[in-house]
């Protein structure tokens, strides 16, 4: 019983070694969404002197103007996620796990080195959204980033398709308002319209993939998709033909995220119509995550042809479309789907 209560007491410590940097980071937004619901707006004099509350009797008062709160303080907390990003990474540098396995999330070393390299790239990019945050002056616009982070840093982690699904959506509905930050710019809606639209198009393909390989083998494992793909004589053909259409739609779907070609065609468009910080978070973080899943399914199904193909026809799509390319928002995004094929 003795040694029973240890071995369950050491799982327990695993376990909040396995997610504390990313509780980390949920209990950091929430502090900063909890400041700025109780402390919304207040009201500040013309010459930036007078500070008084929302609630204060004189509101009528025309030489006041109603500023939000967290506007106020948008770089304080820019530099707290910044702070926050690097603590995360010497969390990861320092965990005492080698390799756990709980709940459809995995940790090894291919999570420690993506998830420091996200971490340190969130850092990079938030370093040159400097103007966007004065220009910009929302605390949403840090918030979005950071939701987006959080999302990446659990797909990192993912190994089974229902916490892979929630992880890649929290990273889409970020960016999705990311990209519309821009409110009074039609090129900016434009942008956002057509990510939503063509992104959400991609989820229902990765939940027709994810429920056909449900069907195939009864789990939502990646490790348990491996065994069956190397055991799938015993599998019945047409379960077979259901799985291989599953990992097809869910490849699919990931070399979208990825901006891969043939599936690049909105990816010109958005990083056009976003502002250039956001275009640079789009070609710098989110390829990261992407990647890494990718890699996780290329170790549980041999998917060498199809990605072979995809990496050549990214490298000529890119290319050569760049060639031609006028604008530098327009010529990033070719040379994305370029370093995609890379």
């Amino acid at each position: 019983v003795l040694e029973s209560s240890k071995n369950k007491m050491t799982a327990n410590s695993s376990v909040l070694l396995f997610v504390l940097p990313e509780s980390f980071q949920v209990i950091l937004i929430n502090v900063i969404l909890i400041f700025g619901m109780f402390f919304s707006c207040v009201w500040v004099g013309k010459g930036k002197k007078d500070l008084k509350n929302s609630w204060d009797s004189d509101w009528e008062n025309r030489d006041l103007v109603r500023v939000s709160m967290p506007t106020l303080q948008t770089e304080p907390i820019a530099q707290l996620m910044t702070l926050g990003l690097a603590s995360g990474s010497v969390l990861y540098l320092n965990s005492g796990l080698s390799y756990s396995l709980y709940f459809g999330l995995i940790w090894d070393d291919l999570c420690r080195f993506m998830s420091v390299l996200l971490c340190l790239s969130g850092i990079g990019a938030l370093g040159i959204s400097i103007n966007a945050l004065k220009r910009f002056s929302r605390y949403e616009y840090i918030m979005l980033l950071w939701l987006s982070v959080v999302g990446m840093l659990c797909l990192i982690k993912s190994y089974s398709l229902l916490s892979f699904y929630l992880s890649i959506e929290l990273q889409s509905l970020s960016f999705y308002m990311l990209a519309a930050m821009r409110s009074r710019s039609e090129a900016s809606a434009e942008a956002a319209l057509k990510y939503f639209i063509l992104s959400a198009f991609s989820s229902a393909m990765l939940l027709l993939g994810m429920a056909l390989i449900y069907r195939g083998i009864g789990s939502q494992s990646l490790a348990d998709l491996g065994i069956a793909m190397d055991h799938f004589g015993i599998v019945p053909e047409h379960e077979q033909i259901g799985v291989y259409v599953g990992l097809g739609c869910i490849s699919i779907s990931l070399l979208f995220k990825l901006g891969a070609a043939p599936f690049h065609a909105w990816i010109a468009d958005v990083y056009e119509g976003s502002h250039t910080s956001i275009t640079a978070w789009f070609a710098i973080t989110a390829k990261i995550a992407i990647a890494t899943v990718l890699i996780r399914i290329n170790s549980s199904y041999t998917l060498v042809s199809l990605l072979t193909g995809v990496s050549v026809i990214s490298l000529l799509v890119g290319s050569l479309s760049g060639l031609r390319q006028v604008k530098i928002k327009r010529l990033i995004a070719f040379s994305a789907v370029t370093n995609a094929g890379w």
